[in-house]
């Protein structure tokens, strides 16, 4: 008996949602469900391997999903969903192997793909450890670690989870901290590194007098949270090496500097671009352009005569010039007036 045509929909059922757009390597023509199920008859028999592989992601098109299926986010299938469905999975995470061949895997094929498993099925707990997070699940409990787990917080966990953050690839600090356990190992300096950001999500773990980015203890306003600090390099320098080639914000530079001590040598150096993240300059500080502001037009300009500044990592610029010194005391006059007899590069 020849075996019947192809059907997306194991059983010959239905699609459900013809509209749906998809793109299946070999089927380049076709952009969406309904024209698939219209095409894969006519072409493919139901013993044809790419018959199943094409029935494994079914449930992209509407096709029924049977009641003990897995799901990406673990939880209430109702409650718990995938906020990132387009979001690409690098191919380190493994998830090729849930999907037909060549087709590029994000979280909303990999999660359709896995309803063709079950529950209990260890490449369900597996998906859901390592993917859950990436993609974005809504449900996550909180992790359980073991002695060798990095742990963000050491000192307990998370205070803020929901929080949203941009790290790595994740948006929230309960993905970011998930992550964190499952991939990386107490100890180690990848594991140091996200633990020295841990006060972005509440860590408790900080110093008795943690350094602050303001002199005066206060925080960086939410509204410049996100400013980036384009005069860090990346990598280079304390600063780079410890950030570990993350491009830094004001806010995730602030998180940085809780994880020292007020008394570390390093906190009044980072201090001094306080004021370019939004905090207040000091009493009576040095005034870059003793008359006017600089135009911002000269914000970008590169100072090349700093060079003592750019040897800790830092490619200075007139607004970082301009900020540097609203945290130096107008009575540091050597500091003060050596930069100051440069401002007529900065206009």
């Amino acid at each position: 008996v020849s075996a019947g045509p192809c059907t997306i929909c194991r059983g010959g059922d239905d699609i459900t949602a013809p509209d749906q757009k998809i793109t299946v390597p070999g089927f380049e023509f076709i952009d969406s469900c309904h024209a698939l199920n219209a095409t894969v008859p006519l072409l493919l028999t139901e013993d044809d391997p790419r018959c199943r592989q094409l029935q494994s992601i079914g449930s992209i098109c509407g096709c029924p999903i049977p009641q003990d299926a897995c799901y990406l986010c673990n939880g209430d299938p109702a409650a718990s969903i995938v906020l990132h469905p387009d979001k690409e999975i690098p191919s380190s995470f493994g998830a090729n192997i849930l999907l037909p061949a060549n087709v590029v895997p994000n979280c909303e094929l990999v999660e359709a793909a896995l309803h063709s498993s079950t529950k209990g099925d260890p490449l369900c707990t597996t998906a859901q450890s390592f993917l859950g997070p990436y993609c974005g699940c809504s449900h996550l409990p909180p992790p359980v670690h073991n002695g060798s787990d990095c742990n963000m917080c050491p000192d307990g966990g998370i205070l803020f989870p929901t929080k949203t953050i941009d790290l790595f690839g994740f948006t929230s600090c309960s993905q970011l901290d998930h992550a964190v356990t499952l991939l990386l190992k107490e100890g180690t300096d990848q594991c140091s590194m996200v633990q020295s950001l841990g006060g972005l999500c509440g860590c408790k773990s900080l110093p008795t007098s943690p350094c602050t980015m303001c002199q005066d203890e206060s925080s960086v306003p939410d509204e410049l949270f996100d400013k980036p600090i384009p005069f860090l390099q990346q990598g280079g320098g304390p600063f780079g090496d410890v950030l570990g080639g993350i491009t830094p914000t004001c806010g995730l530079y602030e998180a940085f500097l809780k994880s020292l001590d007020s008394n570390d040598e390093m906190c009044p150096l980072a201090q001094g671009i306080g004021s370019y993240c939004g905090c207040p300059p000091i009493q009576h500080h040095c005034e870059f352009c003793p008359d006017h502001p600089i135009d911002p037009s000269f914000y970008n300009k590169t100072l090349g005569f700093l060079s003592a500044v750019e040897e800790t990592g830092v490619s200075p610029t007139c607004e970082f010039a301009e900020t540097l010194l609203q945290q130096v005391p107008s009575h540091d006059k050597l500091q003060c007036f050596a930069i100051q007899q440069r401002s007529f590069l900065c206009g």
